[in-house]
């Protein structure tokens, strides 16, 4: 087992699994419960890999506004791992109130397969997430090492029907769109010199938000123009998307009919979807 900690980004490779560690922080002010799960799972392979928001240099005194560099690059970090990641925990620690947790479980719900949350008692709204979960068909542990030995049996055996994994890993989510993006070079670097994996970062973005898209090229091209905005500037922007990267992009995004989640395209005319693993062409 291996961790990977905020703001860093998480490298899978084949045959890898990652496990987000969503729940109580509180500040710093929450136990470092994260620790006990990574002591837990310690003796698993290195192909198991936990992505921890619990950052050592985190300023708890940062003006925590969309303005801010660092909180906004925490807040995104988390955000894309919480989409991205195969497996999402939660534990909800007693004696915190973890607004911030509650809000992300709620936007887990919507893929529930991947999830498992711990709610002790005394947990101030243990009720309403016991409420959400029983709902949405979450798994719910009364301790984390109960949870623990339940994702240890979900790895071992991935074709678990209480708590499927996803089909794919990380990179593939977001490879056919790195393909699309290096074709067209909207910005010319790789007419410069630029390696292969320039717009991995960019492409990652957009398959991250794409089930927050609406589902028209104006969305595709609404989202890609946001995306190269803020990782270059509006200037250095200026005209991306072109119609045909447009185009490109949305042609290999579509809907998946089986679980209603965005899934993409494969150059033969088949698709795949990267949620409930449904292929159809």
């Amino acid at each position: 087992m291996r961790q990977v900690f905020a703001p860093n980004p998480v490298g899978l490779g084949p045959g890898d699994t990652d496990l987000f560690l969503g729940g109580s922080i509180e500040m710093g002010l929450a136990d470092n419960w994260q620790e006990g799960v990574a002591e837990g799972l310690s003796d698993l392979p290195d192909s198991v890999v936990l992505v921890n928001p619990r950052r050592k240099d985190w300023d708890s005194n940062c003006d925590q506004s969309g303005s801010n560099h660092q909180f906004r690059q925490q807040v995104e970090w988390e955000l894309r791992g919480l989409d991205l990641s195969e497996h999402v925990l939660f534990y909800f620690a007693p004696g915190t109130k973890s607004p911030i947790s509650l809000m992300e479980l709620g936007l887990c719900c919507a893929r529930p397969h991947r999830v498992l949350v711990c709610c002790p008692d005394g947990f101030w709204r243990k009720g309403n997430v016991d409420i959400l979960c029983q709902r949405y068909g979450v798994p719910m542990f009364d301790t984390l090492s109960s949870l623990l030995d339940r994702y240890r049996e979900v790895i071992a055996d991935p074709k678990s029907e209480s708590l499927r994994p996803k089909p794919q890993t990380r990179s593939e989510k977001w490879a056919w769109a790195a393909e699309i993006l290096v074709k067209h070079d909207p910005m010319g670097l790789i007419k410069m010199g630029a390696p292969e994996d320039e717009y991995d970062g960019e492409a990652e973005r957009i398959v991250a938000d794409l089930g927050l898209t609406e589902d028209s090229k104006a969305g595709i091209e609404g989202l890609v123009r946001n995306v190269f905005v803020s990782q270059f500037d509006a200037n250095l922007a200026r005209g991306i998307p072109s119609p045909t990267l447009t185009e490109a992009l949305w042609s290999y995004s579509r809907t998946c009919p089986a679980c209603e989640e965005r899934t993409y395209q494969s150059s033969e005319g088949c698709w795949w979807c990267r949620v409930c693993g449904t292929t159809g062409g």
